[in-house]
């Protein structure tokens, strides 16, 4: 039995370079938004991951698409941003 190939996505397990180019592409996209949110609401990095229960070494990560966003932080963000939150996880479809 082969193994999957990951193409650089640890997290995942995809079937070809094109669906790894679409997933980094949708978690770049989820970054964008999350980092224009924060800036919004005149959040800093660490500020973010304090409320989110992350390092901030890790948003900065999840900003630039490097790192998925859990969706087990999706009740804090709902706090800290009721009226777009969902708009982040949209984008991974």
């Amino acid at each position: 039995m082969r193994r999957p190939k990951y193409f650089g996505l640890t997290d995942y397990k995809v079937n070809s370079k094109a669906q790894a180019t679409a997933l980094k592409n949708a978690l770049k996209k989820q970054g964008a938004l999350l980092r224009k949110e924060r800036l919004n609401a005149g959040m800093t990095q660490e500020e973010l991951g304090n409320a989110l229960g992350m390092r901030q070494e890790a948003v900065s990560m999840t900003e630039t698409g490097r790192r998925r966003l859990h969706i087990s932080k999706v009740p804090a963000l709902a706090k800290l941003f009721p009226n777009t939150y969902c708009n982040i996880f949209q984008n991974m479809r």
